[in-house]
């Protein structure tokens, strides 16, 4: 008797002009196990494609090599997070959360330096803006886990997918303040905070950032941004410039066709079509009343 095939077709609409298929051959038994999976995936690519996604940058402590490896090899796959440290010493790790401005801890609790709750505590009081994920093998810890106040608490063995759902949940509802996109530059990537972030002009290839204390180049495109800051308080002004809504000052009338928006770093400013006038301040007018 023969294998039935069965055909997946996978459309991922990532902007309104581009969709992306996967053509994919499974057996219907396969097919029921893989399912789950690729619904995941085309939720974390639509998300991921229409700007919900931000980094996390985060520190995992457990002593037992092993383990951190494991943990490191799983969350270096999401795309949004990024990985600042992993270290066996839960003493060493201070340094990190001092240095780093994590905002995403995974830890274990039953270690030899420093155990878990303590480090957690330490956490609190030094990194207040770092979220608590704790991976342990004992599941008596977990009232303890939540009075340090503990985003999660998962058993050992890892639940990969729960600690991913975890991760993502986190992301979503990081408040706007602890928000961070990874860009790139020449000296390699740097964090910028998404309140900090005045505006992005196009300079051909690569684009200009403009923050409240700076501005420099960086090597990513400003379709990256286009997409990344679509769904938030960004708005597009003009073929070159986007702006950070919250960041805005004022308009002046350039011409009869054209407004300058003026921003809060003295340095930047955008320019904005007349037929765009009335979007624009209606999405303004929306942003400065949250």
């Amino acid at each position: 008797m023969g294998v039935y095939k069965i055909t997946v077709i996978t459309a991922i609409v990532i902007r309104s002009s581009s969709i992306l298929f996967v053509k994919l051959e499974y057996s219907a038994k396969t097919l029921v196990n893989v399912l789950p999976f690729y619904y995941n995936i085309v939720w974390l690519e639509i998300a991921k494609y229409h700007g919900r996604l931000f980094m996390l940058k985060t520190i995992v402590v457990d002593d037992q090599q092993i383990i951190l490896d494991s943990i490191v090899s799983h969350i270096k796959k999401l795309d949004y997070v990024k990985l600042i440290c992993s270290t066996t010493s839960s003493a060493d790790s201070k340094r990190y959360f001092e240095s780093s401005e994590a905002n995403v801890a995974i830890l274990d609790i039953d270690m030899p330096e420093i155990d878990g709750l303590t480090l957690a505590q330490w956490i609190n009081q030094n990194s207040p803006q770092t979220k608590l994920i704790f991976c342990t093998s004992h599941g008596a810890y977990i009232k303890d886990a939540f009075r340090v106040y503990a985003y999660d608490f998962i058993e050992k063995p890892i639940d990969f997918e729960r600690l991913t759902g975890s991760l993502y949940r986190l992301n979503q509802n990081m408040p706007d303040e602890n928000k961070v996109i990874e860009v790139h530059t020449e000296d390699g990537s740097r964090f910028v905070s998404l309140p900090d972030l005045v505006a992005i002009e196009a300079q051909g290839k690569h684009c200009i950032l403009y923050t409240t204390k700076s501005a420099f180049e960086v090597k990513d495109s400003f379709k990256t941004f286009e997409s990344l800051l679509s769904n938030i308080d960004f708005y597009k002004s003009s073929r070159s410039y986007i702006v950070n809504l919250k960041q805005v000052e004022g308009l002046e009338k350039l011409n009869r066709t054209s407004y300058m928006i003026k921003l809060k770093n003295p340095n930047a400013y955008a320019q904005l079509s007349k037929k765009s006038y009335e979007e624009f301040k209606e999405q303004l007018t929306h942003s400065q009343s949250l």
